[in-house]
């Protein structure tokens, strides 16, 4: 995409309320490049909102202010914030209105039915990423579920589609509004919209397919799972953080369980050379990051016995000072069966050389990431 061409993040409210947290979000995205566009459909009140004929005007009118965004900006990618009933304004725009293409559509407070078509709409790429962030003690969407026809549950039991594109957070204790607060702003929601989460899973994709053939060529190692995620570094801190979403197993006994991808890696030492251990990844980290190695297969790791190997790449900022780490990309290969795993780690140790070059290779090709987003 051409530098010059800024994204558009276009922001709704719901009902009740004039959207507060629009302009409390709206200078953070500016900040980091983007272009933010507040739509405001007035003060929606509880009887508008039981009437269908006022809710049909309100699609049309979002068609027409998505339509003028596009004519304004007609080469940018546009993604859209949605809360409440802003989220089933935009379920029934992308239905009803196959003109628009989304890179990412982020949902809050979801009033969306949870069998919403997401795999249809992403296989057609008329949205890139959905991002649906669930409040268990939201109570509108289990009341609009019951009063509002083609309104549903997606804010507080999540969508039932599973895509790799589909990425649902979900919090115990928040309610209809709780997101609203810099952390979410900060931590979950920006680099869901700064980065092109569509592109990162791609490219982890390829490095999961090469991962898995590479494996495929060594006696021993043909049963071992593979799985992969994305790292960043933020500003100002030591510590590595999992990258919200980021990441991808070969297969379901791979997948990386809640408690897995809830941690911070952080150097013990003001000078870095070691990584304190994650309940399930280890890396070795030299003070040349280039050097981030294999961790030993005779150690397995902690919680996650199964886990025999450990490759990580550094990734670096484009055009940014020598040595600078702004993140990491990982790839984790794990035994099939408990029986195997001291053949199929002497297998995989003998790949090594050849992993880690693999790794040197995503990591080049993940530097779009460092770039947007550090």
């Amino acid at each position: 995409m051409n530098p010059d061409i800024r994204p558009v993040v276009i922001t709704l409210h719901g009902i009740r309320t004039r959207g507060a947290w629009q302009k409390e979000i709206a200078p953070r995205i500016a900040r980091y490049g983007m272009i933010p566009v507040l739509l405001d459909y007035g003060y929606f009140n509880l009887f508008q909102f039981l009437n269908p004929w006022a809710r049909d005007g309100r699609v049309k009118w979002l068609r027409d202010e998505v339509a003028q965004v596009v004519r304004d900006y007609p080469h940018a990618p546009v993604s859209i914030v949605a809360h409440s009933l802003g989220t089933y304004l935009v379920a029934r725009l992308i239905e009803e209105e196959r003109a628009f293409n989304f890179e990412t559509i982020l949902f809050s407070g979801s009033i969306v039915r949870t069998d919403y078509d997401w795999i249809r709409v992403l296989e057609a790429n008329r949205v890139k990423y959905v991002a649906n962030y669930i409040a268990k003690n939201d109570i509108w969407p289990r009341l609009a579920s019951r009063v509002v026809r083609g309104a549903g549950r997606a804010g507080v039991d999540g969508f039932v589609a599973q895509h790799a594109s589909l990425f649902q957070h979900t919090h115990s204790q928040y309610g209809h509004s709780d997101y609203f607060n810099p952390h979410t702003f900060e931590e979950l929601w920006l680099p869901k919209l700064v980065v092109s989460q569509r592109r990162i899973l791609d490219a982890l994709s390829v490095m999961l397919i090469q991962a898995s053939e590479l494996l495929a060529t060594q006696a021993g190692t043909c049963g071992c799972m593979a799985r992969v995620r994305l790292f960043y570094k933020p500003r100002a801190t030591a510590a590595f953080r999992q990258f919200p979403g980021m990441y991808i197993a070969s297969e379901n006994a791979a997948k990386y369980t809640e408690a897995e991808l809830d941690y911070v890696i952080t150097p013990e030492s003001a000078q870095g050379a070691f990584v304190t251990c994650p309940p399930t990844f280890q890396a070795a980290f030299c003070n040349a990051p280039s050097q981030w190695a294999a961790i030993d297969h005779t150690a397995p790791c902690i919680g996650r016995p199964d886990v025999i190997a450990s490759v990580a790449a550094p990734l670096s900022a484009p055009g940014g000072a020598p040595g600078r780490v702004v993140g990491m990309v990982s790839l984790e290969i794990l035994a099939d069966q408990i029986h195997t795993q001291s053949m199929q780690a002497l297998g995989v140790s003998l790949l090594l050389p050849q992993l880690r070059e693999l790794m040197g290779a995503a990591s080049f090709a993940l530097q779009f990431f460092s770039g947007d987003w550090l």
